[in-house]
């Protein structure tokens, strides 16, 4: 799927207990993943993520579906290192970097 600058992502997650113990949270993400093919390297960064206990806990057994809605953006990241963006730190309008389909 492709995403523009703003807009929430979902992620649909189903949780299947088959284990003996009971899930206390649950934890989403949304990863950026980035190719620099000049110095033929690539790197993963967490650019949103929430951590919930809706819905929880699943005991042994049980399951649940549910939907998750995270926005990515380049204000909430701006002290982290190894972000993509489009454009300069320094400015308002900087944006996650783009993603291109290859």
């Amino acid at each position: 799927e492709i995403y523009y600058h703003g807009e929430k992502v979902c992620a649909n997650v189903i949780v299947s207990n088959n284990s003996r113990k009971a899930v206390k949270n649950i934890k989403v993400m949304v990863v950026q993943h980035c190719e620099v093919t000049m110095v033929n390297n690539q790197f993963s960064r967490f650019v949103a993520e929430m951590e919930t206990r809706e819905g929880c806990p699943i005991t042994p057994g049980a399951s649940l579906t549910k939907s998750f809605y995270l926005v990515p953006q380049a204000a909430s990241n701006r002290d982290r290192l190894g972000i993509a963006l489009d454009g300069h730190l320094k400015e308002d309008d900087v944006n996650l970097a783009s993603s291109t389909l290859v």
